[in-house]
């Protein structure tokens, strides 16, 4: 019996003492050789990685926005702009934790994704206008600005439109909040200067 115990204790430790052998054998050699070798993005993720950009890409576009229009509720009140360059123009108004005007910078290649998504699902195709019969719910508008300076703009009430239309607009959210370097845009400056243009 002590064998036994012996002969598994020792087995442990020698696993113990090789477990990670391969792992510390790579990080010594092959990973410290072939660093030179890895081809990387701005932001270090290696290529083949599902968060590697090869660079800016070109959806044509050159601006996205939304804005949420409030309800009978406390639901939020704000408007957003994204430009290419990953400048964020913010306009809170009511019921959200920025009041007033900010300015704020995304990472481009999230706008680069946030594009060709808004182009995947065929934004430039969808309804201007998104309704139900209910009356006390939120309106979401967003907009996209084109390369050829068209813009497209939908009315989302109720959330009845497309669930991609309400994915896009998570999105948008997304990417806002995980802004940085967030400043208050001179008080003289309307609070709703980056509101979403609308036709109604």
């Amino acid at each position: 019996m002590n064998k036994l115990l012996y002969g598994l204790l020792a087995a442990w430790i020698v696993s113990q003492a090789v477990a990670g052998e391969l792992s510390d054998q790579f990080m010594r050699t092959v990973a410290k050789t072939n660093e030179d070798f890895v081809e990387r993005d701005k932001d270090g993720n290696a290529k083949g990685s599902r968060t590697y950009s090869s660079g800016r890409r070109e959806a044509g576009i050159t601006e996205i926005a939304i804005e949420r229009a409030g309800c009978y509720g406390t639901c939020p009140i704000y408007t957003a702009k994204i430009s290419r360059d990953g400048t964020v123009s913010y306009a809170g108004d009511l019921y959200v934790d920025r009041l007033g005007s900010f300015r704020a910078q995304a990472s481009p290649s999230r706008f680069d994704d946030l594009a060709e998504f808004a182009v995947k699902i065929g934004y430039r195709d969808f309804s201007p206008v998104y309704d139900s019969g209910v009356t006390d719910d939120e309106t979401v508008y967003t907009r996209v600005t084109y390369a050829d300076k068209k813009v497209k703009i939908v009315s989302n009430y109720a959330n009845c439109g497309p669930v991609t239309l309400w994915a896009l607009e998570q999105l948008i959210d997304k990417i806002v909040t995980e802004a940085t370097d967030w400043k208050k845009v001179d008080s003289e400056a309307k609070p709703g200067a980056a509101k979403v243009q609308r036709g109604h």
